[in-house]
């Protein structure tokens, strides 16, 4: 079992800034000493920067509703999950999880008023604004995800004979409310939709995939019958594997009973069958 070293009984004499910059230099190191310590680090920071909320883990995740972005909230959740993962049952990270955290301690950063982040995530947003011009123009293929979504709200009502509800909210049992894209009536099917290709470098878009996995983590935590992510699919344009079926064999561990369907060439298929359905 894996637990929190290093920087233990530094807590009190550190600043936030300086705490989670420490952490940061970690992220090219162990990767799970990488993430414990960026718990660690982001704990002391928002006790730190709102000494008026209470509690720990899910208590304060749901206290902090208002107070920070969403997504941000839902990023402490994930890296919480992989923290009790970690030291209780020694799991190994990937990588996707090492740029997760990454991006988590950077958003806290700011949060806390590290100027530096702030100006290094200035220049990083014109550079991307040039990328992205590039990618449109390049790109070797545009997606209509908004048909997607249409298409796959057609399959499933049509499948199980149930009228879907679009960006439906639910409570989660730690409290916090997420918008599934599809959800039966009476709360028994949710459905998330993702349209994700390979990167023209031909790598798997790991930011993406990511989001993936925390909306697949959303769902199992639910007590809908049906949990199902169902996926726009790519195949690679050298090797043609399947995107989608990259992300289920990745993720087997934390899909639990989440079923993962596919849409290729317009024809959907279930590609992961939790046991026992």
């Amino acid at each position: 079992m894996r637990t929190e070293e290093g920087f233990a009984g530094q807590e009190h004499n550190t600043n936030p800034v300086a705490r989670l910059r420490r952490a940061l230099a970690l992220k090219d190191g162990d990767i799970q000493i990488f993430i414990l310590e960026a718990n660690r680090a982001i704990n002391t920071a928002l006790r730190r920067l709102f000494p008026e909320i209470p509690g720990e883990g899910a208590d304060r995740e749901k206290a902090l509703s208002g107070k920070i972005e969403e997504r941000l909230r839902r990023d402490l959740t994930r890296l919480r999950l992989l923290r009790n993962s970690i030291e209780h049952d020694d799991y190994m990270p990937d990588e996707g999880d090492r740029d997760v955290t990454i991006g988590t301690l950077k958003k806290v950063l700011l949060l806390a008023g590290d100027d530096e982040i702030g100006k290094s995530r200035t220049a990083g947003e014109e550079s991307a604004r040039g990328d992205r011009a590039t990618s449109k123009a390049t790109s070797r293929k545009q997606r209509d995800w908004r048909a997607f979504q249409e298409a796959a709200k057609a399959h499933f009502e049509r499948i199980f004979s149930v009228t879907l509800l679009a960006e439906a909210p639910l409570t989660l049992p730690d409290g916090q409310t997420h918008r599934f894209d599809f959800a039966s009536r009476d709360g028994s099917i949710l459905i998330e939709c993702k349209s994700y290709t390979w990167t023209s470098g031909g790598n798997a878009p790991s930011a993406k995939l990511n989001q993936a996995k925390t909306d697949a983590l959303a769902l199992a935590a639910t007590k809908a019958t049906r949990k199902i992510l169902v996926f726009e699919d790519d195949l690679h344009p050298v090797n043609g594997a399947s995107l989608a079926l990259l992300f289920a064999r990745r993720n087997e561990r934390w899909l639990q009973d989440v079923e993962v369907w596919r849409s290729l060439n317009g024809r959907f298929e279930r590609i992961r069958n939790p046991a026992g359905r």
